[in-house]
């Protein structure tokens, strides 16, 4: 840190490495240059002090209309029921914003359905504490479709179906259980971020997307998408951030990815 604000260039702890070198030939002391640790912690200072003209954005992509439209497809297509509400889980997650993690913090006993959405009220936010009041935003999807498969429909019934045939799964608080081997049924336990990436992208494709664009998509783009297509229509900041539930209203332009489709 006091070479960054030095203003050091990645040369100059090379050159006070090789002055010291020459010191301890000098005053007849050890030389710990040969040591591998001393030569990694030189390449690291000098890694980070090197100023790239170019980085990479490693943020999740977010996920054009043809996403939605294959999750969509895919409440119909996904050859097992367990695979096809997935699917409707999903799409739920896109236009709700939602975190996997927001989504495994709600029961579905607080389901709420109204004439143009689909809501849930998780019991635990991002981040709790003892100071903070655990009031979390509730997760608000609405009933829209880019390709007239109602796929609310596949979801809410699936949830109904979940709840009639085992207590357990009535009375559970995640929203998205596991899946067996065979992806034919539910477990009796929440899904993993590792095992619903997998499927994410096995029900793109069977949506429709091909296999290398498929590969391209994370769980984190269900939350980018809305405040992306909000950015996109020009929906001031103010609500983007009610829409993504974000504290800050700078958190909203954060979320955004595509500036160009705004521009041309």
């Amino acid at each position: 840190n006091t070479m960054r604000d030095l203003d050091v260039n990645p040369n100059k702890p090379l050159h006070w490495h090789k002055c010291i070198k020459k010191l301890s030939q000098v005053l007849g002391r050890q030389w710990p240059g040969d040591e591998q640790y001393i030569r990694n912690k030189l390449d690291t200072v000098r890694w980070h002090l090197n100023k790239a003209t170019h980085r990479v954005d490693n943020r999740a992509l977010a996920p054009g209309p043809h996403v939605p439209a294959a999750l969509e497809r895919a409440t119909q297509t996904a050859p097992w029921p367990a695979l096809q509400w997935l699917a409707s889980a999903l799409r739920f997650a896109l236009g709700a914003s939602a975190r996997l993690n927001d989504c495994q913090h709600t029961a579905p006993s607080t389901l709420y359905v109204t004439g143009a959405t689909v809501e849930f009220h998780p019991w635990q936010p991002k981040a709790s504490s003892i100071v903070s009041n655990n009031r979390p935003t509730p997760l608000i999807a609405p009933l829209t479709t880019d390709t007239k498969i109602k796929w609310w429909e596949t979801f809410l019934q699936g949830l109904e179906a979940m709840a009639a045939n085992d207590e357990a799964m009535k009375t559970r608080d995640y929203l998205i259980p596991a899946l067996t081997k065979d992806w034919s049924a539910f477990r009796r336990r929440p899904i993993t971020n590792t095992s619903l990436l997998g499927l994410y992208r096995d029900i793109l494709v069977q949506g429709g997307l091909e296999r290398k664009e498929a590969a391209r998509h994370t769980l984190h783009g269900l939350r980018v998408y809305m405040a992306e297509r909000a950015y996109q229509a020009g929906v001031p900041r103010d609500d983007r951030r009610y829409i993504g539930r974000w504290a800050s209203d700078s958190t909203a332009d954060i979320y955004t990815r595509e500036h160009r489709s705004v521009i041309l």
